[in-house]
């Protein structure tokens, strides 16, 4: 499965978290940012379901983006991942995509290029 993914007029950064567990096996996924506490609550992914976050890092502070993930008949298998850590300096339209698989976690920072450990 090859997606490309392609960034708007706007200069957000862009985090997705994608489902490749397997047919019928849900996703949850609990993200939170440090900036204003920002908490986007649990919500759950279908397989081959996608959630997209998009934002600006903070010019005060450094930005980073946790979300756990789980899944399983009682989200007993789960992982809490920094899925975003700014510079030291703010930047723009970096991507940072997640991948859940039953055989781990993956990421990629170029959707040109394949899921790696």
């Amino acid at each position: 499965l090859h997606e490309s993914f392609v960034f708007d007029k706007s200069k957000d950064n862009v985090i997705v978290i994608r489902n490749q567990l397997g047919s019928g096996i849900i996703l949850q996924h609990h993200c939170r940012c440090n900036i204003n506490n920002e908490d986007r609550g649990i919500r759950k992914l279908e397989f081959n379901g996608n959630y997209t976050i998009n934002f600006k890092d903070s010019g005060d502070k450094r930005t980073t983006w946790n979300c756990v993930l789980s899944y399983g008949p009682k989200m007993e298998y789960f992982f809490d991942v920094e899925v975003y850590r700014a510079a030291r300096t703010n930047r723009e339209r970096q991507l940072r995509e997640w991948a859940a698989r039953t055989d781990g976690i993956y990421t990629r920072r170029n959707s040109n290029k394949p899921f790696g450990p």
